[in-house]
C-alpha cells in the first residue's frame, strides 16, 4: 500500500476505523488514544510535529526533549504527554505500513533513553515539561496503550519493552505522590485513572497493587468533589462539563468492561451530568462560552463517546439531532442550584424550528476554580439561529494583558462598577419560575464593596427577553451595563437603542426602557483599556462591538428589552413604572401588548407575573 487505504479514507472524511480496526483492549482507556490523523502521522515521518490547529507544524531533528518552540504551555502539554505519537500507532494498524511503526519505535527509544538519564524527585521536577502532572498522566496512558498493543502484535523490541517498563514504573512513583495529584479539577480524572490503568495492564510492576487502590479511591473522591449535587462539573464552564463527561463516561465504561470495581458514587455522579449536558447545549449544537470555554459543537465533538451517552439519555439524543431522534426534553427551563447556572429556553421543536428557539444561560452561581471568570450575573443570549450576545470567550491561559481581559468583568454581559472587576465570591440565586411561554430567574451579589447588584432575566417568549438591573449603594458610583455583540455584527444606533445586523438584515435590537441619565459608549477592538474582543478559538481573537450603558449615581436601574429575529426591526413602545419594590413594564410590539411585573426582585417574597394585554397601537 503506497499510503494505506484507511489513511486515504480519513483524508476524504471517513472514520479512521472505517477499513481496519485498531486492536483495542484493556490498555485503551480513552478512545482517542487509539485514533489518529493521517496528516499528522505522515508529517511525523519527516520529523514534522503537527500538534493541531493552534500551532503550525514544527520540524524537530534531533529530539532533545527540551523542546518549546512556541513558549506555550498547551503545546508543551501535548508534546510531553507523547500524545502526538498516537497518530503513528493508529496509522500503523490502520494501514499496515511498517514505516509508521518504525518511526514510533525510533521516537520511543529516544524518549526512553532521555527519561532514564534525567534526574528524578521533587527537587528536580520540571513542571513546564516532563513533570507537568497532567502531561505525566497522559504520558502514562499513551505508553501503556502503545506498549501493550505493540507487544500483543509482536512489534515491540524486547530492549525497548524493558526501557518503557522502567519509565512507567517511574511514572507510577511520580503519580502516587500527593503533590502530583490535582484533586479540584478535570486534570485529576486522568491522574487518578492512569494509576488504575497501569496497575491493571502491568501487574508485574512492584507498585501496581497500591497504584490500583489509590487510583480507585481518588476517582471516588473526585466524583464527590468535582461534580456538584446538581450534576454540574464545578469548573463553571460548559466546555469543561462536556469534556469531563466524556472522560468520566469512558472511565466508567472501561471499568465495567474489564471488571474494575468503581464505586456506585462514581457511577451515579457521572450519570447525573447528562441533564445539564442536554439543557446547556444551544439550539445550534454549540455550547455557550461561559467561563474557560472555547467553541464546542456537541453534535461533532467526540461523537463516538457522546453517541453512546445519548443512547443512555434520550433527551441528549434529541438535542444532538435537532429532534430527529431521541425524546424531547421534559424541561424547558431549569436552575442548577449548586453551580448557579440557570437555563431559560423558549421551546424545542424539530429541524429548522429547533434551531430558531431562544436559549439563555444566566450565571447566578459562585466563583469556583481557576477556570471561572469574574462574571457574576452575566448571561449568554442565543436566538434566531445564532448566539447574538455571546460571552467574550477564553483566548489564552498565559498570564498577561489578554488573559486578564478575558477573565475580567467587563468582558461579560453584566454590570461593571467603577470600571473594576468583581471580587471573588458568591452570587445568590433568587426566584426561578415559569409559565406556558415565559421563564424567569433572578440573582444578586455584593461583589463590589458597598454595592448591591440585583438582576432579573425574563424570557417573555421566543425572540423577546427582558433584563432588569437594580444597583444600590450609599455613595455614587459609575455603573456600566455591558453587552457584547456577535463579531460579524453591523450596527444601527437610534439614541440609546441599538440594532445589530448580519448579512440578512436586522437580527437583534437592544431597547433601554429607562433612559434618563443613561449614556452609551460603543467600543470595538479597544486596547486602553481593552474592550470589544471575542475569542471562540484558543489563541485567536477578533474585534467585536461592546456596548456600555453608563449611569453615574448611588442607585441606578436598567430595564433592557432584547428583541431578536423578526422582532429586531419592528417598532417597540415600552413604559416602566417603579413603586417601592414593584417594577412593572408595559410593552407594545408588533401590535400586541404585554405586561410583566416583578415584585421584591431577588429578595424575600419575590414574585413575577406575565400577561398579554391584547392588541395595542404601536
Amino acid at each position: 500500500m503506497a499510503l494505506g487505504a484507511a489513511l486515504l479514507g480519513l483524508l476524504s472524511g471517513c472514520s479512521p476505523r472505517s477499513l481496519r480496526e485498531v486492536p483495542n483492549g484493556k490498555e485503551s482507556l480513552y478512545s482517542f488514544l487509539s485514533q489518529g490523523e493521517a496528516r499528522a502521522a505522515l508529517a511525523l515521518l519527516s520529523d514534522l510535529w503537527d500538534l493541531g490547529p493552534r500551532f503550525p507544524p514544527v520540524r524537530i531533528r534531533p529530539l532533545t526533549w527540551t523542546e518549546d518552540p512556541f513558549s506555550d504551555s498547551y503545546w508543551r502539554f501535548l508534546f510531553y504527554s507523547l500524545r502526538p505519537t498516537s497518530n503513528l500507532l493508529w496509522a500503523y494498524y490502520a494501514s499496515g505500513e511498517t514505516r509508521y511503526r518504525d518511526k514510533l519505535i525510533e521516537i520511543l527509544r529516544s524518549y526512553a533513553e532521555h527519561d532514564a538519564a534525567r534526574p528524578v524527585g521533587p527537587q528536580a521536577y520540571d513542571r513546564t515539561r516532563f513533570d507537568n502532572r497532567h502531561a505525566a498522566a497522559y504520558r502514562a496512558l499513551v505508553l501503556v496503550n502503545t506498549l501493550v498493543k505493540l507487544r500483543r502484535s509482536g512489534d515491540l523490541p524486547p530492549d525497548l519493552e524493558q526501557s518503557l517498563l522502567g519509565s512507567l514504573e517511574r511514572l507510577g512513583a511520580f503519580l502516587v505522590r500527593p503533590e502530583n495529584f490535582e484533586p479540584g479539577n478535570n486534570h485529576g480524572y486522568t491522574e487518578a485513572a492512569a494509576l488504575v490503568v497501569m496497575a491493571e495492564n502491568l501487574p508485574e510492576l512492584p507498585g501496581a497493587p497500591a497504584w490500583r487502590d489509590l487510583g480507585l479511591r481518588r476517582l471516588e473522591q473526585l466524583a464527590l468533589d468535582t461534580i456538584d449535587d446538581d450534576g454540574v462539573q464545578i469548573e463553571n464552564s460548559p466546555f469543561y462539563h462536556i469534556y469531563s463527561l466524556c472522560l468520566l463516561w469512558e472511565i466508567r465504561q472501561w471499568a465495567h468492561r474489564f471488571g474494575v470495581p468503581l464505586s456506585r458514587t462514581f457511577s451515579d455522579r457521572v450519570t447525573s451530568m447528562t441533564r445539564y449536558a442536554h439543557l446547556v447545549t444551544q439550539p445550534d449544537g454549540q455550547l455557550p462560552l461561559l467561563g474557560a470555554s472555547v467553541s464546542m459543537d456537541v453534535r461533532r465533538y467526540r461523537s463516538d463517546v457522546l453517541s453512546r451517552i445519548a443512547a443512555f439519555d434520550p433527551a441528549l439524543a434529541y438535542v444532538r439531532s435537532a429532534g430527529a431522534s431521541g425524546q424531547e426534553p421534559s424541561e424547558r427551563h431549569a436552575l442548577f442550584p449548586s453551580s448557579g447556572h440557570a437555563i431559560l429556553r423558549s421551546g424545542f421543536g424539530k429541524g429548522e424550528e429547533f434551531s430558531r428557539h431562544t436559549h439563555i444561560l444566566f450565571d447566578v452561581g459562585p466563583y469556583r476554580t481557576l477556570h471561572s471568570h469574574l462574571d457574576g450575573l452575566s448571561l449568554v443570549y442565543y436566538s434566531a439561529g445564532r448566539t447574538l450576545l455571546p460571552d467574550s470567550g477564553l483566548y489564552t491561559y498565559e498570564p498577561g494583558e489578554e488573559f486578564a481581559y478575558y477573565q475580567s468583568t467587563r468582558a461579560h454581559n453584566t454590570v461593571v462598577v467603577d470600571d473594576r472587576d468583581q471580587a471573588l465570591g458568591v452570587v445568590r440565586p433568587g426566584l426561578h419560575a415559569g409559565g406556558p411561554e415565559w421563564a424567569y430567574q433572578s440573582g444578586s451579589h455584593h461583589l463590589y464593596p458597598g454595592v448591591l447588584h440585583r438582576r432579573a432575566v425574563l424570557l417573555l417568549q421566543r425572540d423577546l427577553a427582558l433584563v432588569v438591573d437594580l444597583l444600590d449603594s450609599q455613595v455614587p458610583h459609575s455603573y456600566a451595563q455591558t453587552w457584547h455583540l456577535f463579531p460579524e455584527a453591523r450596527l444601527q444606533q437610534q439614541g440609546l437603542h441599538v440594532i445589530a445586523l448580519d448579512e440578512t438584515g436586522p437580527v437583534l435590537a437592544l431597547h433601554q426602557a429607562l433612559g434618563e441619565g443613561v449614556t452609551l459608549e460603543i467600543k470595538k477592538g479597544a486596547t486602553a483599556p481593552r474592550q470589544g474582543w471575542y475569542s471562540a478559538i484558543y489563541g485567536k481573537q477578533v474585534a467585536s462591538y461592546a456596548l456600555e450603558y453608563r449611569v453615574q449615581a448611588s442607585t441606578a436601574a436598567f430595564v433592557t428589552l432584547i428583541a431578536s429575529g423578526s422582532y429586531a426591526a419592528r417598532p417597540v413602545q415600552t413604559a416602566v413604572r417603579r413603586h417601592s419594590d414593584t417594577l412593572s413594564l408595559h410593552l407594545c410590539i408588533d401590535g400586541a401588548g404585554l405586561q410583566a411585573e416583578v415584585n421584591q426582585l431577588a429578595q424575600h417574597g419575590e414574585s413575577v407575573t406575565v400577561r398579554p394585554l391584547g392588541p395595542c397601537a404601536p
